[in-house]
């Protein structure tokens, strides 16, 4: 990782309940992958953009091509790792992708989708000893847990006081996928491709709120959340840090796009807003006075000030475009 700007560490409001139950920092983010304090922040972004997409190329298919809805119906989390063998731990990202496009090229096991590459695992010894952590602590690894890193943001703090952040890894390339379809029978598969696959579980259509704290539950981004916490980053030439993930088959460049206005701007397709509230009482969560600012994009929110919802009242807001699905699919 990089360093992160002096500016990083600054507090610039707070975000609280009325009753003082409740007080949520408001801290200045770069957000940027490579920055130890905000990348979080970055791969909340981004885990935004990949369900936007999802979400998107799922609501086409619906409107324009009903009859090919079932390819798209749910929205499906796997696991495929390859034989160990093929990659060597030096690997840059183009050649971990390029397994993965003549793998997926070859087999066609998903309609398509989103893949992100993973170049490490946590130790088993390591993922123990962090589980007893969380334990001894009285701590519940819940969804808000997973969202602020997991266990690999402990492993980045060194809990457990291994000295660094690598005695906690091994080498263990594989591949978390986001997508449409159906692989074949797990053993079937193994044999006559020699990678390895597991279900991890569809993900919810629906987008919910939290009736507690009226946060906005996005499944899909929650746990793309989790995975681009920990997924190879590397700097292209431009010397910025490239994209963690990719697209693929049906949810590629040459099979959807965002669909624009005659203007060239994105469409939007759904917005769903939320008021913030406090989840010991229920009551609306307020921007303190040295923050208002009108509209605030920090920390771990994209917060408005919404006035119609009770003074300085805080409000979260979630947009989804609307996406085409290109004819020569």
């Amino acid at each position: 990782m990089g360093e992160p700007y002096d500016s990083c560490f600054d507090v610039t409001g707070y975000i609280s309940c009325p009753d003082g139950h409740t007080k949520i920092p408001l801290r200045d983010s770069c957000q940027r992958v490579e920055c130890p304090e905000c990348y979080m922040d970055w791969t909340r972004k981004a885990a935004h953009r990949i369900s936007d997409r999802l979400r998107g190329v799922r609501s086409a298919f619906y409107h324009t091509r009903r009859e090919e809805f079932g390819k798209v119906r749910s929205f499906r989390h796997f696991v495929f790792s390859p034989p160990q063998d093929l990659l060597s731990e030096d690997c840059n990202l183009d050649e971990a992708y390029a397994l993965w496009r003549s793998f997926w090229r070859t087999y066609k096991p998903l309609h398509g989708g989103c893949v992100t590459f993973h170049p490490y695992r946590l130790t088993d010894e390591a993922e123990r000893g962090l589980a007893a952590y969380m334990r001894a602590r009285g701590e519940s690894m819940d969804d808000e847990f997973y969202e602020r890193g997991g266990l690999w943001q402990l492993a980045r703090a060194d809990v457990l006081g291994l000295g660094s952040f690598r005695a906690y890894i091994t080498w263990g390339p594989h591949y978390h996928v986001f997508g449409f379809g159906y692989a074949p029978k797990s053993d079937i598969f193994e044999r006559e491709t020699g990678w390895v696959y597991k279900n991890l579980g569809d993900r919810g259509a629906k987008i919910r709120k939290n009736k507690k704290s009226g946060a906005i539950i996005d499944e899909i981004e929650l746990t793309a959340r989790y995975q681009l916490s920990h997924a190879g980053v590397e700097r292209g030439k431009s010397g910025k840090f490239r994209d963690a993930y990719r697209w693929f088959g049906l949810c590629d460049r040459k099979h959807c796009r965002l669909a624009k206005t005659s203007k060239g701007t994105p469409i939007v397709r759904l917005m769903v807003d939320s008021v913030l509230v406090c989840p010991a009482c229920g009551r609306r969560l307020t921007f303190e006075t040295d923050c208002i600012t009108g509209e605030v994009v920090l920390s771990d929110h994209d917060l408005y000030l919404m006035d119609e919802y009770g003074i300085y009242s805080a409000m979260i807001r979630k947009t989804y475009r609307m996406f085409e699905v290109i004819d020569d699919a």
